[in-house]
């Protein structure tokens, strides 16, 4: 029953995906690290945070870790992991499946990439590599959530979970006139606040893919 949930709420993270952005194109944005999309007219984007950004971050994240480590309710990850492994649940096996659900996704986009539209078969074959990309995406997506369900309780989550959201207050931009882009919020307390839980789910969520992808380019 969990498994069929958490598939099902993985489909609609990738539908999301899916909704505004081809998923060849949303790859590429990934590597030049944003991702940009339009809603109710109004096209936004969320970026790679830049040097000074990246440093206000690290002041943040040194603050909540002194929180956390004061709080008797949440443990390290390699502590959970240890109790993890003792009921048979492995966590490395988990992160080699999304590893290697990305190779495949690179593989497909490869493929995709010296097909044209010109020829009816090419067509087809064009629509069937989305279609696996888009399953590929939504077992990745659903890997990702059964992890963090996983270590839910674990202190770099928690960490993972506010440097996302800081972070998020900080390079969500809206598109201004010509190539300038403007800051969505002004502060963290006001992205916080926030009435449109929509565009900060999907700003969330979108960063999370660009800081992900970051993580695996660096272990």
């Amino acid at each position: 029953m969990e498994n069929n949930v958490r598939k099902q709420e993985a489909e609609k993270l990738t539908e999301k995906i899916k909704e505004n952005d081809d998923l060849l194109e949303l790859e590429q944005m990934l590597k030049n690290n944003f991702i940009e999309w339009k809603d109710h007219g109004i096209t936004y984007r969320v970026r790679k945070p830049n040097f000074g950004e990246q440093q206000e971050l690290r002041k943040a994240k040194v603050k909540k870790h002194s929180e956390l480590r004061a709080d008797p309710n949440y443990k390290y990850e390699k502590q959970l992991i240890v109790e993890l492994e003792k009921k048979g649940i492995s966590i490395s096996k988990i992160i080699d499946k999304q590893l290697e659900i990305n190779r495949k996704i690179e593989e497909l986009e490869l493929q995709l990439a010296k097909l044209g539209n010109e020829k009816e078969e090419d067509v087809k074959a064009i629509t069937d590599y989305k279609i696996q990309i888009f399953n590929l995406m939504t077992e990745r997506n659903s890997l990702a959530m059964e992890k963090m369900e996983l270590l839910s309780d674990s202190i770099e989550n928690e960490l993972i979970i506010f440097i996302n959201s800081f972070a998020c207050s900080m390079v969500l931009e809206q598109k201004e006139s010509g190539d300038n882009w403007s800051r969505v919020f002004n502060s963290y307390e006001e992205f916080i606040k926030s009435g449109n839980s929509k565009l900060v789910e999907k700003a969330s969520y979108y960063l999370s893919l660009i800081l992900f992808r970051q993580s695996e380019l660096t272990n």
